[in-house]
């Protein structure tokens, strides 16, 4: 049975007589096919056929097309219909922003080679839908549309394609768009099954990206953060966004229409900001470049645009703000479908905010369609590329130089037995007088050495592990930096009666020892970093040297942790599980049988470290092969004072891994210990890690009950939001945007502004 279409509504009238004027010049225009001869702005040679017009899908509108043919073989490829969404966006955006054979460059004069172009494997038909959207029109100025009389005109374009390219109608037909396309799309191919006896069409899948299936908004507009990719660096421009930010609001955050109906006087923008702190500027969306191309006179000839039309705009507020939604979900849709044995494919990419993976994820899991394959990784060149979960006619789918400076190795003796290695690089900038940082990462049994050749020492080892290369962002251009393998039997560090056994204590208490041999002299700013289980090390470690300046004073200037595993399994593992169901890796059966069945239905008082099967297993792209190789060159062991008769350097310990004795589960009295000696201290975590993931650190910060000075507030790095800090009574808490494990590796520019404003007591 077909489904039951709302009835449509009466829709209000905008007759104007400019408007009606212009769609008669229109209609006298050849509303067909027309083939793009000679298309301005290209500079390659282009190897399929492209054609523009109109089709007239009902007395008064018409809807604009722009058809390129496939480059492969485009007598037997499939044909792709695509819908941008808004509702009130054109479907040019996806052609010349995303996946067309040509996209716009910064200039808006010229076209550049698309090499992901979606038309290397199919033909793609991009109908700009409803009438009033790009160069879509109504003859009598009248564009109030809904769902039904959207999804009836689409229809109605469908066809008329197949009318007008007879030659296409048995091809494999796939209809697809993104955002409010996911309304757009169901509800076309709902229609396309409900006509196959009346007019056949070959329908192989529907997609949808970053569907729109509830109008559903979760998430906050943070002004400087770009909602529809979280990770993009973009210019936070309102002057340059606001136009298209208040049409995106419009049609996808709940609620903002009885914002606009309640708004009285002034800048809508300000009133929102003031009053509705969910909404805010919208960057990242500058489309100047597309829109200046759409304008250009040569342009509009060559796509047989009538010049009586008006400008072009990627985006039509007056459709966005009459448009009238009728469905708020499309599981019935999405069921007729899948009922129809055409394949459906939700993609969702994992940095949108505006519609978000988890909405989508949730849609497709409440279908209640038979579940064939569980949450699993799909990849691409190797790589993971992200998450798919497949159900019966469904897939959910969530991408040589000259040194100036002194440096220096050799071996502390910590104990009578255990002797520590360090390299020594001395600061760039003025040794004499810039602050000193002693530097350990963790495991625990890893090597320090992975910080100076990887992250942020001044010489990067390259990937044939045979050479090195200068780092732009290494932290000695401001400071000096010690880095130590600690404890002994890590790299190159050594027992000599060969008891490497050891705990947080008696490695604590050597590290000391360490530092006080390092220190000729006392009058040096000194600062203590290091990530994974130096969360562990450093507090300690600080803590004695704070107990110790009676007798030993060092000038103690601060204290920083990456990443630090700075408190017991069980917070680590609690926070694990929602970071892991909040970054799309956990899917919603897993979640909801742990929530009920382990949490009592709250995931915040799990102790998931009673679990049998704690998640312990091989950590894939963690080749250091590169560094492994350099650090065993003999020239290399030669330079750095190694004795030969030494074994072979490794990144990390296993036999210190295995016998490392952990004591201490919570570095809270060690950190508090130190913010009362006035110490300052810098937590600061990539906010991808998961092995030590931010949410650890960002409670167990807050749980501290140091007093609160900042809320969580953007901190930023060349006009970008970088990430998130929150600062307490001599604490501060720092989220590094898009990085991992080791933040100074994967956003080395970002930590080395960071790293520097804290060893210069400067905000960060």
């Amino acid at each position: 049975m077909p489904l039951p279409w709302n009835r449509l509504a009466t829709l209000p009238s905008c007759r104007s007589a400019a408007m009606l004027w212009t769609g008669l010049v229109c209609l006298l225009a050849l509303c067909q096919a027309q083939e793009i001869k000679q298309l301005p702005g290209v500079g390659f040679e282009l190897n399929f056929k492209h054609y523009s017009g109109f089709f007239q899908v009902s007395d008064t509108h018409l809807l604009h097309y722009w058809f390129v043919e496939s480059q492969n073989d485009p007598i037997k490829d499939p044909l792709i219909f695509w819908f941008n969404g808004g509702p009130g966006c054109s479907s040019l955006d996806g052609l010349l922003n995303e996946m067309g054979p040509y996209v716009a460059n910064l200039d808006g004069r010229s076209l550049r080679l698309n090499e992901y172009s979606w038309n290397k494997l199919a033909s793609v038909v991009y109908i700009e839908s409803p009438a009033g959207v790009g160069y879509s029109y109504a003859t009598d100025g009248n564009i109030t549309t809904n769902d039904d009389l959207t999804s009836l005109e689409n229809y109605e374009a469908v066809k008329q394609f197949f009318k007008t390219f007879p030659q296409f109608q048995h091809h494999a037909t796939y209809i697809m768009g993104e955002s409010y396309g996911g309304v757009y799309v169901p509800t076309l191919t709902a229609r396309i099954v409900d006509g196959q006896k009346d007019f056949p069409i070959n329908l192989k899948v529907t997609g949808h990206c970053a569907t729109m299936v509830e109008d559903i908004f979760q998430f906050l507009w943070a002004g400087g953060l770009n909602p529809y990719d979280l990770y993009r660096d973009c210019d936070p421009n309102p002057a340059v966004n606001g136009e298209r930010m208040t049409h995106m609001l419009r049609g996808v955050a709940a609620g903002y229409k009885h914002v606009e109906q309640i708004k009285k006087k002034g800048d809508l923008m300000d009133f929102l900001r003031a009053k509705e702190p969910l909404y805010g500027d919208v960057p990242c969306l500058n489309d100047s470049d597309v829109i200046t191309y759409m304008n250009d006179a040569r342009v509009r000839k060559a796509l047989n645009i009538p010049s009586n039309l008006p400008r072009w705009d990627i985006c039509s507020n007056q459709v966005t703000s009459t448009y009238q939604k009728q469905y708020g979900d499309m599981a019935p849709f999405i069921k007729k479908i899948v009922a129809a044995n055409v394949r459906v494919l939700l993609y969702y990419g994992d940095t949108d905010m505006a519609c978000n993976f988890m909405m989508g994820q949730q849609f497709a899991d409440q279908l209640g369609l038979k579940r064939i394959l569980g949450k699993t990784p799909w990849k691409f060149d190797r790589q993971i590329a992200g998450f798919k979960t497949l159900f019966k006619g469904l897939t959910f789918m969530t991408v040589s130089f000259e040194l100036n400076f002194k440096h220096y190795s050799g071996f502390l003796q910590v104990s009578d037995t255990h002797f520590l290695n360090y390299w020594f690089v001395e600061s760039q900038n003025d040794p004499e007088n810039d602050p000193l940082i002693f530097w350990f990462n963790g495991g625990p049994g890893c090597s320090s050495l992975s910080g100076l050749l990887q992250e942020m020492g001044p010489y990067i080892v390259t990937e044939d592990g045979r050479n090195l290369r200068p780092n732009d962002y290494s932290w000695n251009k401001f400071a000096s930096v010690v880095y130590i393998e600690s404890p002994a039997g890590v790299g190159y560090s050594y027992a000599t009666d060969g008891n490497t056994t050891t705990n947080d204590d008696q490695t604590s208490l050597e590290n000391y020892e360490a530092v006080k041999q390092f220190f000729k002299a006392s009058d040096t700013d000194y600062d203590q970093k290091e990530p994974s289980y130096g969360g562990v090390y450093v507090p300690m470690l600080t803590a004695r040297i704070v107990d110790g300046q009676k007798k030993f004073p060092i000038n103690l200037k601060g204290m920083a942790i990456g990443n630090g595993f700075v408190n017991n399994e069980e917070l680590e593992y609690n926070t694990l599980l929602r970071y892991a169901y909040f970054h799309g890796i956990v899917d919603e059966e897993m979640w909801n049988t742990i929530k009920y069945r382990c949490c009592d239905g709250c995931t915040d008082s799990c102790d998931i470290t009673e679990a049998k099967h704690p998640p312990y297993g091989d950590i894939p792209c963690s080749n250091d092969s590169d560094v492994v190789t350099y650090m065993n060159d003999v020239q290399v062991r030669k330079a750095l004072n190694i004795p030969s008769s030494f074994p072979r350097w490794d990144i990390c310990s296993d036999q210190v891994m295995s016998t490392y004795q952990k004591q201490y589960g919570d570095m809270a009295l060690s950190i508090k210990k130190v913010v009362a000696a006035n110490v300052r201290v810098l937590l600061y975590y990539g906010d991808t890690d998961m092995a030590c993931n931010f949410m650890m650190g960002q409670q167990f910060a807050d749980e501290l009950g140091l007093m609160r000075f900042l809320d969580k507030t953007p901190w930023r790095f060349n006009s970008q939001i970088a990430g998130f800090k929150t600062l307490f009574e001599g604490l501060t808490f720092l989220t590094v945007k898009g990085a991992g494990h080791q933040a100074p590796r994967w956003k080395a520019p970002q930590m080395y502004y960071a790293i520097q404003r804290f060893v210069s007591n400067q905000p960060i």
